[in-house]
């Protein structure tokens, strides 16, 4: 087990805190000694083994707590949340160290974290859960490219999936005063239903002729890529307030101006995902 808080124990030295256990196991001192360098050696903690806790940064610490772990050779990994106490920087690198080592060890490990983007690029498989109930189970990508309802859909991905509510029209569902075409087939699953949520992800928007008006309320450039910030067109102050940001991906280099108003419409009809607004379930 590898806890969020780390739990070494002060007193002791890095190299006794990751060999207690197989010493309360009565592991001979040699033996012992061999894995906690081994381990140390995994880790880089080599020249850290005589410090006590106290004397390493956040980010070693979680390293011996891991190495702690390491030592028993289990068959499985249990890692709660063990980068939430690191800043943001050091929770990157050391992120890719643990899937670097998770290769090399090739032991099972269960990970926990509220962190989607730790979940989509560490794990094989991932489970979404909600309230304690299971919602979807499935590879990274796949939770992407295909989430099972609604709270998947706007969990996973960064910035989240734009989920908008329309009117189910001839042809589609209207967003505003314009129609995000949806295929008959994925429309007569509604069975009935006045009104769906359609999901387009940011990057699968492009600025066009006709779209999804939208005002522009904040563009961030980052370089490569930047950020459109926005709120249906045509609503009143209190009712923008109140309504859902839309976000799109747009170039940095010709990004529009804030107080503008653009058209949004997705790239490729395959893009858009459908929800009944009911049962909250995929529909496309």
């Amino acid at each position: 087990m590898v806890f969020q808080n780390y739990a070494l124990y002060p007193h002791m030295t890095v190299a006794d805190n990751m060999g207690f256990a197989l010493k309360m196991a009565g592991v001979p001192k040699a033996e012992r000694d061999a894995r906690v360098l081994e381990a140390a050696n995994l880790l880089g903690l080599e020249s850290f083994l005589a410090r006590k806790p106290k004397a390493l940064s956040g980010g070693q610490r979680q390293r011996v707590a891991m190495g702690r772990a390491i030592v028993r050779s289990p068959q499985v990994f249990l890692m709660d949340e063990p980068l939430s106490n690191l800043d943001a920087k050091l929770r990157v690198s050391t992120r890719t160290q643990i899937a670097a080592l998770q290769t090399r060890l090739g032991v099972t490990t269960v990970y926990v974290t509220h962190d989607q983007v730790e979940a989509m690029t560490m794990g094989d498989r991932v489970a979404v859960m909600k309230d304690g109930l299971l919602q979807q189970v499935d590879s990274p990508l796949s939770l992407y490219d295909a989430p099972t309802n609604l709270f998947v859909a706007g969990f996973i991905g960064s910035p989240a999936m734009n989920l908008l509510t329309g009117n189910v029209v001839e042809g589609g569902v209207k967003v505003g005063d314009y129609i995000v075409p949806v295929p008959r087939e994925t429309l007569a699953k509604a069975a009935g239903e006045k009104t769906l949520v359609v999901g387009i992800r940011p990057e699968n928007f492009q600025l066009a002729e006709a779209g999804i008006g939208v005002d522009v309320d904040v563009v961030e450039e980052l370089g490569a890529d930047g950020f459109v910030y926005g709120t249906l067109s045509g609503l009143s102050p209190e009712q923008k307030l109140a309504a859902q940001q839309i976000v799109a991906r747009v170039s940095a280099r010709t990004p529009p101006h804030r107080g503008t108003a653009v058209k949004l419409a997705a790239k490729n009809p395959e893009t858009v995902h459908v929800f009944s607004e009911k049962t909250q379930a995929r529909l496309s």
